[in-house]
């Protein structure tokens, strides 16, 4: 009897952590919904990068705050462009239709996938995109969120690709990931384990920030969403040359899965920035899925509350077989 109640006691603190997982992801699901309608998390964004200019104001890079503030205006421009038009209002729903212009199937939705279906998913594509060009071309990868993954495919704009920053990391350049997401130990839902993981080997010291109400992998216990939790909501998948990615010299100190593509590489533009062009894209991964992962875990959630209910019959009826 005494095996039988600490099996429904299990049960039920199982149960409770599957209810908090499941409401989270509801409110989740619905701050999607509320940010994917047109540009309306905009303001967010923005006032995140206003205070990144002030930082680099304080710490005395004037040259950085102002490339910062010029990128803000470039995105408020942008944004007043694409609003001006007669666009489908629904943001996800554009960033997918773009997409699909670029190549159809280039954007998966790959939230729900297990680590090792993610890893059969990731082994399968490799090979389809390299292909002949495997001994002279190799994979990298980009995280980005719902707004910029928006810029990156318009390519109507004349800014469409991955633009590189003037400043920052080895002066500046595109940042790459040389790992995929099974090497950052990819879990269902771009759970924390992997947050944890892309955070300290991506992030560095800015690694918290990922993650998401919950727990890290550790057992620690998350109480609020960092504030760049959606930046990795996408990920791009970019076939470029070896040679782009050969210089030791450009992986950055600490972070040996970080490499910074010097802008002499990329295309440069007429505003003054440099930019890996959206023909190197050939696969673009949904990493996060809230509304999905918010039915899923209710279906779990059920299954738990049916064990709770056979296990209280056990507790006080016993076996009945």
């Amino acid at each position: 009897m005494a095996k039988v109640e600490s099996e429904e006691a299990a049960v039920r603190a199982e149960l409770r952590e599957k209810t908090a997982a499941r409401e989270q992801a509801e409110i989740r699901a619905i701050q999607d919904a509320r940010k994917s309608t047109s540009s309306a998390h905009l303001p967010q964004v923005v006032a995140r990068m206003r205070k990144e200019a002030d930082e680099l104001k304080d710490s005395g890079d004037e040259e950085a705050a102002a490339a910062k503030l010029k990128e803000i205006q470039m995105i408020e421009q942008q944004v007043a462009d694409v609003e001006s038009e007669e666009a489908e209002p629904d943001l996800r729903k554009r960033v997918e239709d773009r997409a699909w212009k670029i190549a159809p199937g280039l954007l998966d939705d790959a939230a729900r996938c297990t680590a090792d279906e993610m890893q059969a998913n990731i082994r399968e594509m490799s090979a389809e995109v390299l292909g002949a060009d495997a001994e002279t071309h190799t994979l990298v990868y980009h995280f980005t969120e719902l707004l910029s993954l928006d810029f990156i495919l318009n390519t109507s704009s004349g800014t469409a690709g991955l633009r590189a920053s003037l400043f920052g990391q080895l002066n500046g350049g595109l940042s790459v990931s040389l790992a995929d997401p099974t090497a950052l130990q990819w879990e269902q839902w771009a759970g924390n384990r992997f947050r944890e993981k892309v955070g300290r080997d991506l992030w560095g010291e800015k690694w918290r920030k990922l993650l998401r109400v919950g727990n890290t992998a550790s057992g620690e216990e998350v109480k609020k969403d960092g504030e760049d939790m959606d930046k990795i909501e996408y990920l791009l998948v970019l076939k470029v040359p070896k040679a782009m990615v050969a210089d030791k010299r450009r992986v950055v100190p600490d972070r040996d899965n970080v490499y910074i593509i010097p802008r002499k590489e990329l295309t440069p533009n007429e505003n003054g920035y440099h930019y890996l062009t959206c023909d190197h894209i050939k696969k673009v991964y949904r990493l996060s899925n809230t509304e999905e992962e918010a039915e899923a875990t209710k279906k779990e959630e059920v299954k738990l509350e049916e064990k709770v209910e056979q296990a209280v019959v056990q507790v006080r009826f016993g076996d009945t077989a």
